[in-house]
């Protein structure tokens, strides 16, 4: 009865043995899958890192290729041309020695002769001033004399009225006129002011003496000219030209 019981007694230990069991193999099963995934990993990133050096490795190969390339044609270019200039320097040379060579004739032979002097430019600091310039008059338009007859434009009237030229400054090239005698006419507006006379016509010759009997601008200052005229001594001039 003892030897029956017995495994009835330890039944439930087995059981539990065997309850444990299956858990503990469960365990090392995943540990074991874990180890296989943790290896499966790094051997990928290895993988991953001899894929990267070797890309890195070619494209290393391919600049060094390129700029061995790249040297080896300058270095041919360099070359041919130095080889061009060579080639083209040898007769230049010879040109040039029997150049040199003339021209140390004809130097020796020109010894005794005097070369012409190249033209002086003229310099900035040797230019004419303002106050030079002045002084330097062109020459005066028409010929303008002392005692000349001539007709002068006037303004106020729109006319030409006769008068003569009581002085002449060479300086300037004013002139004076008996019609005009307190200003002189400048030399710039003489052309326009200043001509010849002209044999003026009945009809003229009356207009002009009716404008000085008016006393205008111009032939009251004429007269105030001819009353002071003959006291001062100056040179006197006519009015009886236009008749």
């Amino acid at each position: 009865q003892q030897q029956q019981q017995q495994p009835e007694k330890w039944s439930p230990w087995r059981q539990f043995l065997r309850l444990i069991k299956p858990k503990q193999h469960d365990e090392q099963q995943q540990q074991q899958q874990q180890r296989q995934q943790q290896q499966q990993q790094e051997q990928q990133q290895e993988q991953q890192r001899q894929q990267q050096q070797q890309q890195e490795q070619q494209q290393q190969q391919q600049q060094e290729q390129q700029q061995r390339q790249q040297q080896e044609q300058h270095d041919e270019r360099m070359q041919k041309a130095a080889a061009e200039q060579s080639r083209g320097a040898a007769p230049f040379n010879n040109n040039n020695n029997n150049n040199n060579s003339n021209n140390s004739n004809t130097k020796n032979n020109n010894n005794n002769s005097v070369a012409a002097k190249p033209p002086v430019k003229p310099q900035k600091g040797l230019t004419m001033t303002k106050s030079l310039r002045q002084k330097v008059v062109d020459p005066v338009p028409l010929e303008l004399v002392k005692g000349q007859q001539v007709d002068y434009w006037s303004e106020s009237n729109k006319c030409w009225i006769p008068a003569n030229i009581v002085d002449v400054n060479s300086e300037t090239g004013g002139v004076f006129l008996d019609a005009k005698p307190s200003s002189p006419v400048c030399l710039k507006d003489q052309p326009r002011k200043i001509r010849r006379r002209m044999a003026p016509k009945k009809e003229q010759a009356a207009a002009a003496h009716a404008m000085i009997a008016e006393g205008t601008v111009e032939t009251t200052a004429a007269r105030m000219f001819h009353e002071v005229a003959g006291t001062l001594g100056c040179f006197v001039c006519s009015r009886d030209l236009c008749s």
